[in-house]
């Protein structure tokens, strides 16, 4: 546990062994040091503009820094010696970041994950899936929720120990209960044209992908699978649900 009393440092164990996560409250962390905010801000602009293959843009980088403002955030940095602090931060490299925040849905508060993005050259590692375990964990919460178009991303949350809805690849009925959860969080994310029963939406993303470069697995079979449910040229999303215990 960290000294620090507007951050939390835990550890998860992902496929490279032990990584020392920051937590954070965006409101006590800007009430600490505005600096060390818009540090932090720029340092996920980066990664962004890496992890999506996206040029430097006025409206990404307003779009990063509205989910970087998010309710919580998580920090992975390349030097996990360091501290959460202006200095250190400053010449330390960010190497993955996610924010969340607690949805009440209904008389039930999920884990909903706005954004999750880790380097390129970290990906494969089961950065993602280990970060939103350790969430569920840390809440104290048994169900978790995110929108993606990513087939990359699905695969990762797909790695959560938790039962994951849509099953993306095999077939299996989804109940009753997830598709109107699943409805709930897509209606709060104000998700108009939001297909209950497939969980997805098409034209989310303003009739484009979000990623420079369309990210793929490796495994062409999973690629058509997901692509079954949502294009990502067309700006498609998905509702993702998973449930432990």
């Amino acid at each position: 546990m960290s000294r620090e009393k507007y951050a939390t440092e835990i550890k998860i164990r992902t496929k490279n062994g032990i990584e020392n996560m920051w937590l954070a409250k965006t409101a006590a962390l800007e009430k600490k040091s505005s600096g060390l905010m818009t540090e932090i801000i720029g340092k996920v602009y980066r990664l962004c503009c890496e992890g999506f293959s996206q040029e430097d843009t006025a409206a990404f980088r307003q779009d990063v820094e509205r989910h970087v403002r998010e309710e919580k955030i998580c920090l992975i940095f390349e030097d996990q010696r360091k501290r959460l602090t202006y200095t250190e931060v400053h010449c330390n490299k960010l190497k993955a970041f996610a924010s969340y925040r607690i949805m009440r849905v209904g008389h039930e508060e999920i884990l909903y994950v706005s954004a999750v993005v880790v380097a390129p050259k970290m990906q494969r590692q089961n950065i993602a899936s280990a970060l939103i375990g350790e969430l569920l964990k840390t809440e104290g919460l048994t169900r978790f929720a995110l929108r993606t178009q990513n087939p990359v991303m699905c695969k990762s949350v797909s790695r959560v120990r938790a039962r994951v809805y849509p099953p993306l690849f095999g077939r299996a009925d989804i109940p009753d209960e997830i598709l109107d959860l699943g409805a709930a969080v897509a209606a709060e994310l104000g998700m108009e044209r939001y297909h209950r029963d497939l969980m997805t939406e098409p034209g989310t993303y303003g009739g484009h992908c979000l990623y420079g470069e369309e990210p793929r697995l490796e495994d062409a079979a999973q690629n058509e699978s997901i692509a079954d449910l949502i294009r990502m040229h067309d700006g498609d999303s998905m509702i993702m649900i998973g449930v432990v215990g």
